[in-house]
C-alpha cells in the first residue's frame, strides 16, 4: 500500500489465481450440429457431465444434451496483475476500486476423454486461453480504522529483555 497516511491509498497486486471447475453449460451452432437441432441454424444446448469411466465404456446414447468429460482437468490456473485505489470518505466509510488483468491458459480436459451425448460428428477442443480485464468497486461502511490495532501493544516495555546487573 502506498501513501498509507493519506485518505487516498494505492495498492498493487500480482500472483497466481487457482480455481476449481464445478461444471457448466453451453450452446453449439455449427454445420456438424445441424442434424441435432430442432430448427436449422438453432443452437444445440448442453450441460457438462463428469463421469469416472473410460470413454469407450460409456454409451453416449444413454444421456441427452450432455458434454461428457471423463478426464477433466478441474484445477484451473491464471496469473493476475492489478492495481487498486482506496478512498477514505469518512472515518467509517471507504470506497475501493480495483482493476485487474488476468492471463490464463489451460486444458479443461484431455480431448480423448470428451464426447457429446447426441452429436457424433463434432469434437470439442478443450484447450483454452483467456485474457480478462476485471474492474470491481466496493463500498465499505461501518469500517473503523482504529480497530485495526486493537489488541496490539504499542509499548516497547514488554518487548525488551531485562538487563541483568552484577553486584
Amino acid at each position: 500500500v502506498f501513501m498509507k497516511n493519506s485518505r487516498f491509498k494505492v495498492f498493487v497486486e500480482a500472483g497466481p489465481r487457482l480455481s476449481w471447475w464445478l461444471g457448466g453449460k453451453g450452446s453449439i451452432v455449427s454445420d456438424e450440429t445441424e442434424e441435432n437441432a430442432s430448427v436449422l441454424g438453432q443452437a444445440v444446448d448442453y450441460d457438462v457431465l463428469f463421469l469416472n469411466e473410460e470413454m469407450d465404456e460409456i454409451n453416449t446414447g444413454d444421456y441427452n444434451d450432455k458434454l461428457i468429460v471423463t478426464k477433466p482437468n478441474r484445477l484451473q490456473y491464471a496469473l493476475d496483475f492489478g492495481v487498486g485505489w482506496l478512498f477514505d470518505i469518512t472515518p467509517s466509510q471507504r470506497v475501493i476500486v480495483d482493476a485487474k488483468f488476468s492471463w490464463a491458459h489451460s486444458n479443461m480436459a484431455f480431448n480423448e476423454g470428451v464426447a457429446f451425448s447426441n452429436i457424433n460428428e463434432y469434437k470439442e477442443d478443450m484447450e483454452y486461453r483467456s485474457h480478462m480485464l476485471m474492474i470491481s468497486v466496493a463500498y465499505m461502511f461501518g469500517y473503523n480504522p482504529a480497530l485495526t490495532t486493537k489488541g496490539k501493544s504499542t509499548s516497547n516495555v514488554g518487548g525488551k529483555k531485562a538487563k541483568k546487573y552484577k553486584r
